[in-house]
């Protein structure tokens, strides 16, 4: 999901991420509140300037678009540094002028949704695994028991006799990669 820039990370691996230091926060709002304030002002002055235009009034005119354009760029690079993501949906939402109390049930909805897509597609491949060990473990039953070895020592887990029996297939964590390991 594409966010506003916060800090950008640098690093590679574990415990190497780092951010950049913002700028404290009530200097950046108050950055973004005067770049505001002049953007704000200088669309007042084209407003004006547009409601008054006569004949050689042209030059005046682009004077205080070059202005605006010029306000609304820093603006643009001041929202850059500022420390919060915020995803794009949301301020699209806000900018529609919806509820963003809708905005947040439906993102915990959607989330809910993934979790539970995510735990069957997890409880489908682990029923899946067992049933391949199962017949695997009739079929060859030394390479088999050497495979369930060699996951063990991994820090994996195949099911046991009796969850192959049952049909209980084992839904664990796959091992972890070493500390050291990027």
């Amino acid at each position: 999901r594409a966010c506003v820039p916060a800090g950008r990370a640098c690093g590679v691996g574990p415990g190497s991420i780092r951010r950049q230091e913002p700028a404290p926060r009530a200097a950046m709002a108050e950055k973004v509140t005067a770049s505001l304030e002049r953007v704000l002002a200088r669309a007042l002055e084209l407003e004006h300037a547009l409601a008054d235009v006569r004949d050689g009034a042209q030059p005046a005119l682009i004077e205080k678009l070059v202005a605006l354009t010029g306000d609304l760029e820093e603006l643009d690079g001041v929202k850059n540094e500022w420390p919060i993501a915020v995803p794009r949906e949301a301020i699209r939402h806000a900018d529609e002028g919806k509820d963003l109390e809708v905005f947040k049930r439906e993102l915990v909805t959607s989330v809910a949704r993934a979790a539970d897509d995510s735990r069957g597609r997890q409880h489908a491949f682990a029923h899946m695994f067992s049933e391949l060990y199962k017949h695997a473990k009739a079929r060859y039953p030394e390479e088999a028991s050497e495979y369930a070895q060699a996951v063990t020592e991994a820090g994996g887990s195949v099911p046991s006799d009796e969850e192959l029996r049952a049909g209980i297939p084992p839904v664990a964590a796959a091992p972890s990669a070493p500390a050291d390991a990027p």
